[in-house]
This record gives structure tokens, sequence and C-alpha cells, in this order.
């Protein structure tokens, strides 16, 4: 298995997610089943409540894909992709 390199692109996503047990594990977990190695992690409560916000920054894998694939996990409302 090749990891990615320290001048591979840099992705961030945001994700809204409902706020229970094992949501930010089936987040992660989809993260490393793309080969994604995650950098930053910051999880904070959202302004609706019983949501969270996740903000991932990550190399490797496709950001496209990564975030086609968080829409459909089951914890997952809302998934963004902000521009680079």
């Amino acid at each position: 298995m090749s990891f990615p390199s320290n001048d591979s692109p840099m992705h961030t996503l945001i994700v809204t997610l409902h706020d229970r047990p094992g949501a930010l594990d089936r987040l992660v977990g989809l993260l490393r089943r793309q080969g994604c190695v995650v950098t930053t992690l910051a999880l904070v409560p959202s302004r609706e409540p019983n949501l969270a916000e996740v903000t991932v920054m990550f190399r490797g894998g496709h950001a496209a894909r990564v975030a086609q694939q968080a829409h459909r996990l089951v914890d997952v409302v809302e998934v963004d992709e902000p521009a680079s």
C-alpha cells in the first residue's frame, strides 16, 4: 500500500453530521478506506441542535469522491468542499 507524499495536494471538507455515537467514527473510517491521511480534524457544535460540524483536512484520495461517499453515510446531513 502506498501512502500520499507530503507534496500531494491538501483537501478540505466541512461535514455537518448528527451528534450521536459512532458518527465521527464512520466518517473517519470512510477517509481511511479511501486512502486519505488526515492532517487536521476539528469538531465543533453546529448552530442547529443535535448537529456537529467537522472540518477535516487530508492528503491523498480524491476529494470529490470522498465528498460523494460522505453524503451516503447515515449520519451526514451536508458536505461542503470549500474552494481551495
